[in-house]
């Protein structure tokens, strides 16, 4: 089932870049990630209590704002981007106010508003709720409107994937409860112009694409995943987990949320990310919904 909204044009901002994943065991969603940057992202982990009695546990990039992660009714989100070349440019100048960025002209800054569009929605009550805030979510810039790229939203029930950019109308799909796993890269799906068109950096998202998609389907154990997101298959650059050079985007991290077993699975690639910790807000006497492992 598909359904297509119809919002305003607007800019691109600065999304990730990466390979997300959807992978079902055993009747249980779960959603991964392999994060690349270009730069060195300062990184902590943000366990909260909400005013309205939700629960959320995120990834926080300091540099840029950026986050994705579960809530204590089994959402979780993660995001890849379409808008590839806005993203390499991200993490240059950390200087840049995000209350001051102007996100038509991206030179000027690193930071963009989908980490807030992001825990927005993580604050959600409902999986309804989550999609509309994902798609129509407006922040300071009135133009910037929704999260861009591949967004994939999974409840212990359901799962969809919104393909957004600002070119085209954002399209979002279920995914069938069959469905054992789902890949995204940096390539275009239903918007087959968005993205890498061509060249290396084609190929390279096709890899990572057949590379995840093909070894996770073969996968019947949980504890795996993260492996074999990090697994070399090939000895150049089109590996999932990207071991770049100077100018190559590289993975920083790795993200695994279980939304009904409530796990929320970090890992951080120590060479390429700087990792402050694990800041828990919960009140004192809280017992905490959502378990985290954190793992070197």
């Amino acid at each position: 089932m598909k359904l297509i909204t119809i919002f305003n044009q607007i800019t691109q901002t600065l999304i990730n870049e990466c390979v997300i994943a959807y992978i079902n065991l055993d009747g249980k969603n779960i959603l991964c990630k392999n994060r690349d940057r270009l730069y060195t992202p300062d990184i902590k982990i943000i366990h909260e209590l909400l005013d309205n009695g939700i629960e959320i546990c995120y990834m926080y990039d300091e540099i840029t704002d950026y986050s994705e992660g579960i809530n204590s009714n089994g959402l979780a989100i993660v995001n890849s981007a379409l808008l590839v070349k806005d993203d390499e440019k991200e993490g240059k100048d950390k200087s840049i106010d995000i209350t001051k960025i102007n996100p038509d002209n991206t030179e000027t800054g690193i930071k963009g508003y989908d980490g807030l569009k992001i825990r927005t929605a993580l604050s959600a009550n409902n999986l309804k709720e989550a999609l509309r805030s994902i798609l129509i979510y407006q922040g300071k810039d009135k133009k910037d409107v929704g999260v861009k790229g591949f967004t994939m939203v999974s409840t212990p029930k359901n799962t969809y994937i919104i393909e957004a950019t600002s070119q085209d109308l954002p399209i979002v799909t279920k995914i069938k409860p069959k469905t054992k796993v789902a890949i995204r890269t940096n390539h275009g799906i239903h918007h087959p112009q968005s993205g890498y068109l061509k060249g290396p950096k084609r190929v390279s998202s096709l890899s990572r694409y057949n590379f995840s998609k093909e070894n996770l389907e073969k996968n019947n154990d949980e504890n795996e995943i993260l492996n074999i997101l990090s697994k070399k298959y090939t000895h150049n650059f089109n590996n999932p987990y990207r071991r770049g050079g100077k100018e190559d985007m590289t993975t920083t991290s790795q993200l695994k949320m279980n939304s009904n077993d409530l796990t929320f699975d970090f890992r951080p690639d120590s060479k390429n990310s700087n990792f402050i910790g694990y800041e828990n807000r919960l009140p004192k006497e809280y017992q905490p919904k959502i378990k985290v492992n954190i793992y070197d």
